[in-house]
């Protein structure tokens, strides 16, 4: 972040704050003028501002035949005059890995799926209490979810726009994307995943459960609707694994490190009836590269070289847990899930602040590259999305890996 964006965003609220802070309590003439001004200036912005949202985002007149299931809307990037700084999330990578996508593979805006409109009230009800959407027109509520206890400052209606608007729009776009896996075999949300957010509560820069939502909405053409969760995030997906850990059609894969946030690695693991499932893969920490006693080395920041042992290490233990899984599978259920969710967070790469996993920028491209072939060579849909990462390089990291996947004949632009 910048030191002019920096001052520009304190002086803002220092401004606002102020006027607010006098205006409260107007004791004369003046100060009445002042505040009736200060209402009149937020109507007239907040109007500006929301008048737009209820009218859809894509003209599906101008839809080519040559489209690719990946979804993407520009305003799923997050900017408010550099506040998203103030957090090390990477709020922009969406447009980067867009870019990155078309320059390499040559695409086209036209060619990628945008989410028309936002998530709809309706729908996140199907995953959120009324009290906690509710407590989402609490600037505090959405300072302690992001992190950034500045935003506590800030007019909600503001954040309702420069924040909650793109999640919202993320999260339709998770929903159309498992959709578009179910009729192409695969998608991409070049967003979402946000995997900390629960019923009741958000966190960790999660605040609507996309990929439950998701389910919830194939589920309302098949009841039925099996699913394996992967999640390759460095953390955690407890908000996920919350929502859904009762649901006996719903098997999770789960690698993070249990020395980071959210440490609910505790959670009830009991995700089906077979013991054998709970002991192999169900929100189960999979240690693969350190020991408990090793705890000092994991936190030493000041090293940031690559780590082969780690990469092998992680990936023959991906390469031996998820075959196995899905043959646990198609013996409870003699067949493979119906969909995959892929929450494929980049915040395990070995110069990642947050993550503190060591795995190399190939070893990354490996990872995805193996659950997509499973997916592929098991004709199982999947659908994937970008979840955290919290380094400049997360964006090129995930456009390298998806160009790959396309080199390596597992994508196809054929939908």
């Amino acid at each position: 972040m910048s030191k002019v964006n920096t001052f520009k965003s304190l002086i803002f609220l220092i401004i606002f704050s102020s006027f607010q802070a006098q205006s409260a309590e107007p004791s004369n003439h003046f100060q009445y003028v002042k505040q009736k001004a200060i209402h009149t200036f937020v109507g007239f912005w907040q109007m500006i501002n929301f008048s737009w949202l209820s009218k859809k985002v894509n003209d599906s007149k101008d839809q080519p035949k040559n489209k690719i299931p990946i979804v993407y809307h520009p305003d799923y990037n997050i900017g408010f005059f550099g506040l998203e700084n103030i957090h090390p999330f990477e709020s922009k990578k969406y447009g980067k890995v867009f870019k990155h996508l078309c320059k390499q593979l040559k695409l086209t805006e036209n060619q990628f799926y945008k989410p028309e409109i936002p998530v709809s009230d309706e729908d996140l009800a199907k995953v959120h209490t009324p009290e906690y959407l509710e407590s989402l027109n609490s600037s505090l509520t959405l300072a302690e979810i992001t992190e950034i206890s500045v935003l506590k400052y800030v007019p909600n209606f503001l954040l309702k726009n420069r924040l909650l608007y793109p999640m919202r729009l993320a999260t339709q776009g998770t929903i159309d994307a498992a959709q578009l896996a179910l009729k192409h075999g695969w998608a991409i949300n070049l967003s979402g995943g946000y995997h900390h957010a629960k019923a009741k509560s958000g966190g960790g820069f999660c605040v609507y459960a996309d990929i439950p939502l998701a389910i919830k909405k194939l589920r309302e053409k098949n009841g039925n609707l099996t699913v394996l969760y992967i999640d390759l995030d460095a953390h955690q997906g407890n908000g996920v694994e919350s929502i859904l850990k009762k649901d006996k059609n719903i098997y999770f894969i789960d690698f993070f490190n249990e020395f980071n946030y959210p440490y609910e690695y505790k959670l009830p693991t009991r995700i089906s009836a077979k013991p054998s499932l709970n002991d192999l893969y169900c929100s189960k920490h999979l240690k693969y590269a350190y020991d408990r006693d090793d705890f000092k080395m994991i936190m030493h920041q000041e090293s940031q070289k690559s780590c082969p042992d780690c990469n092998k290490k992680y990936l023959s233990s991906l390469k031996k847990i998820l075959p196995n899984a899905l043959e646990e599978f198609k013996k409870i259920h003699g067949k493979n899930p119906d969909i995959i969710f892929y929450n494929a967070g980049t915040d395990c790469f070995e110069e990642d602040p947050l993550g503190m996993l060591k795995l190399s920028k190939q070893g990354i491209i490996d990872r995805d590259e193996f659950v997509f072939k499973q997916a592929k060579s098991n004709n199982i849909p999947l659908c994937m999305t970008l979840s955290g990462g919290y380094t400049q390089k997360s964006a090129s990291i995930i456009g390298e890996s998806i160009k790959n996947l396309f080199n390596k004949k597992l994508l196809t632009r054929n939908s």
